[in-house]
């Protein structure tokens, strides 16, 4: 073969080599893609199977944003889906310095506020009533038309003229967020089966009614998920003693409490817990010169897994009541502390300590909860 030819194999190898090359690359790149899917497709799986897609399609489904339900999705674990959990209701707590979150408790009482009064055909809150009212609360002013809606009053002789021969209401909105001043919302009742529907025009649906699973789907990429799991800046225990008093195996009974607990459900992985802690009056000192009414008690107390994790804490102050007349009170009299939690349908236990706020003397509780 004449030697004039080397160069030109030598150049045919280089391409031959470099065109394997790429080949490879793109082998590894789409096997890189594909086990990402896998990965991705894997969650998603576990997802299916635990008791978190509830929660996120139905607890928050109204109220979590397009980049949070990606971000969800792509947690690898439950403790991830925990922190995600707790830093998701932390982002709107409007006083974070406590331990008690305004807002989550109220969206728990508006969804089940929305079981009980809208949705014949489906759970109240998937109708477009209890939406509405999840979103943005009781309206400001409500009209109802069961037999219909009709224009105004037609001159005398004449047939008034009917809308709709269906039930209708119409709430009335002062002012919503990010919305406007004096909106108005139409719901017909198109079956007449008290099945309320909205109906409005579309630009106003989507102002009202922000829909995050359209929007995740569309929404492919991978987001970070470290800022979604932190909880800045956790609220402080006041009553720090008796954290610490929780925190020991020490026991105190110098200062008896009793309390109850009772369970509302909320949606199929979530309860309001109400809790109300109790101490005799005849139990706490009065402060010298003065009537037993200025009786008062410090509480703090957690609910805890069975595993021990601390799922919610609580403190407040158990105080008397000023008018009430010492003479007319039973010396079996107590005073209260009650707060209300949103919490997890399963088994847990409380412990609950107290502290007479004039003499100093406390106490301990601790009993099994069982959130269904």
């Amino acid at each position: 073969m004449p030697s004039a030819s080397a160069p030109s194999r030598r150049a045919w190898l280089r391409t031959a080599f470099l065109q394997a090359a790429i080949l490879l690359a793109q082998v590894a790149f789409a096997q890189s893609e594909a086990a990402k899917h896998q990965r991705q497709d894997g969650r998603l799986k576990i997802l299916d199977q635990s008791t978190y897609k509830p929660w996120l399609e139905e607890d928050v489904a109204w109220i979590i944003t397009a980049e949070e339900r990606t971000v969800f999705k792509q947690l690898h674990n439950d403790q991830e889906r925990d922190l995600f959990i707790a830093a998701f209701w932390s982002r709107r707590d409007p006083t974070p310095d406590t331990f008690e979150n305004e807002v989550e408790e109220e969206h728990y009482r508006r969804i089940i506020y929305a079981n009980e009064h809208f949705g014949k055909l489906i759970p109240g809150w998937k109708s477009d009533c209890g939406c509405i009212y999840i979103l943005y609360g009781r309206p400001d002013e409500i009209e109802t038309y069961p037999h219909g809606e009709t224009e105004p009053p037609a001159p005398e002789g004449e047939v008034p003229f009917v809308r709709t021969p269906n039930p209708v209401e119409v709430w009335r909105y002062r002012y919503l967020e990010g919305v406007g001043q004096d909106v108005t919302i139409r719901f017909v009742d198109v079956c007449k089966c008290g099945n309320f529907e909205m109906t409005m025009s579309n630009d106003l649906k989507d102002a009202l009614v922000y829909v995050p699973s359209t929007m995740a789907r569309r929404n492919r990429k991978v987001i970070d998920p470290q800022p979604f799991l932190l909880v800045t800046n956790p609220p402080q225990p006041r009553f720090k003693n008796l954290e610490s008093l929780l925190n020991s195996e020490q026991r105190s009974s110098l200062l008896p409490l009793k309390f109850v607990a009772s369970s509302t459900k909320a949606t199929d992985v979530t309860s309001l817990v109400s809790l109300t802690v109790s101490v005799l009056k005849s139990d706490l000192a009065q402060p010298e010169g003065q009537e037993s009414t200025n009786c008062s008690a410090h509480i703090f107390g957690r609910v805890l897994s069975l595993t021990g994790q601390i799922v919610n804490t609580f403190e407040g102050s158990a105080v008397s009541d000023s008018s009430v007349d010492p003479a007319q009170e039973s010396h079996s009299a107590d005073i209260q502390y009650s707060v209300v939690l949103p919490i997890r349908v399963g088994r847990y236990r409380v412990d609950i300590a107290a502290q007479d706020v004039n003499s100093g003397r406390t106490g301990t509780r601790s009993r099994g909860l069982v959130v269904q």
